[in-house]
Order: structure tokens, then sequence, then C-alpha cells
């Protein structure tokens, strides 16, 4: 279980053209600045490369220039995946030496998520048994099924976009997320969800729905020695006659 911060360009494990603004940054100093006049770009090796998770936050001035990628899954080269932002969409793209080789897929956010100038938002990546859930301001906007990664490294990248944008509090997270599937015998259902509360209050802390093969994750953001201090419940919404109100067996 790990918790690395990310803060100074000192804990990257590689930086290019990247620069401190100790004066411009979310809860803790510095921000770095990612510019569009140089190549900008920074790498974390995490050396793990599952069940991990990365939360960052990032602004800019003028969201309608905005093409910024946040990378995972990738080398130090620049291989591997990244999803691309702009202020009215999202992509899921593999990459070459930094540069799209291939979309995957390509969400429209303009209803869920709103990217303002010079207000900070955040961006969670999640990685755990081939899954990918990115989330954008706390909304779940897009998830992948097959991930297979080209590396173990996280990071950022700012070479199309034509507006400089701040990083700032980026957190990597190892062996916090718990997945599993929600199945009724054996067999998987896509109407399933789980729900986590806390052992000691009894208060609700998280639900995630299934995907197609029945499959969930959560991730538990908070000290890595409360884990096993959590109840998790599974449920079928559209078994009505499931006894007790479609309680299932978890699979973990």
């Amino acid at each position: 279980m790990t918790i690395s911060t990310l803060y100074n360009l000192s804990d990257w494990t590689t930086t290019s053209n990247v620069t401190e603004d100790p004066v411009n940054y979310y809860n803790t100093s510095p921000g770095l600045l990612f510019t569009t006049s140089q190549i900008s770009s920074s790498l974390y090796d995490t050396e793990q490369g599952h069940n991990e998770s990365f939360l960052t936050w990032f602004k800019c001035s003028q969201p309608d220039n905005l093409k910024f990628k946040a990378m995972f899954g990738c080398n130090n080269v620049g291989d591997g995946f990244a999803i691309e932002i702009t202020r009215y969409n999202v992509k899921l793209i593999q990459t070459s030496l930094y540069l799209e080789s291939n979309l995957i897929m390509e969400k429209d956010i303009t209803r869920i998520a709103s990217i303002k100038a010079d207000v900070w938002s955040e961006i969670r990546i999640l990685i755990a048994n081939s899954k990918v859930q990115i989330y954008l301001n706390h909304l779940l906007i897009m998830e992948y099924n097959s991930f297979v990664g080209v590396g173990t490294h996280f990071g950022f990248y700012n070479t199309t976009g034509q507006d400089d944008v701040t990083v700032s509090d980026s957190i990597y997270y190892g062996d916090q997320i718990i997945w599993g599937n929600v199945n009724i015998n054996g067999q998987t259902n896509q109407d399933g969800f789980t729900l986590l509360f806390s052992q000691v209050d009894i208060n609700f802390i998280e639900s995630a729905n299934c995907d197609q093969s029945g499959n969930w994750m959560i991730f538990i953001k908070e000290d890595p020695y409360q884990q096993n201090k959590h109840i998790l419940m599974g449920a079928i919404s559209s078994e009505q006659f499931l006894q007790p109100k479609g309680i299932s067996n978890i699979t973990l």
C-alpha cells in the first residue's frame, strides 16, 4: 500500500521544459507549469502497473484552447496510453513518442463536466483488473475494460494545445482499489452494484455499478491501514424476486 505525493519537480522520474510556480497551486505549493512554447512533459515510474490510482488538479486560462494529455500505462519515452482533455470532450488514445497513434474512444463532456477559465479541475485515473476508469471533477466519464499497459509510468504532456496548463497536488496511490464481481450462483450480471460502508460507524463511503461482465471496482481514498475495516454489500437491481432484496454473492 503506497501513497506518493508528487508536488515538486524532483518528485517526478523525468521532466522536460516544466517549471515550478510557487504562487499558482491548488492546495500545496508549488504548481507545475506546462507551457505551449516548448514541448513540456513529466513522467513518474510507479514500478507497478496494476491496482493503482492517480489524482491531480489542473487549470488553464483559456479552456477553448485546451488540449492537455494525462498519461498512464506508458514507458519512459511516451509510448502507452493517455486521455486528451479539451473543454468539450475527452479522448482515450494510444500514444507513440508523446504523439497520438490510435483513438480508442471519445466522450462528449459538454453537459456533465464544466472546465472553466482559471478554475481547478480534478482528474482521477483508476487501474485495476484490466479496467481503467477516468473521473473528471468526481464524475465517472469513461471506462475501458481491455487495458494492457505498455509500461508503468504516469504523467502529462502539453504538445498540441494552445494554452499553458498548471498541474498541482498530484498524488499516486498503490493498492488502494478493491475490485470484484457481482453474481447469482456464479452467473454475472451487468445490473449489479456494490455498496461500501465503514465497519466502525456504518457510514456509507462509496458505490459502484458493474460493467457488462458484472465487474466493479472502488477506490478507497484514505489511510491504507483502514482497508480492513469496511463492510461490502452487493446487489442486482433487476432481480426483484431475489431474496433478500436482491442481495447476491460478491466474488473478490
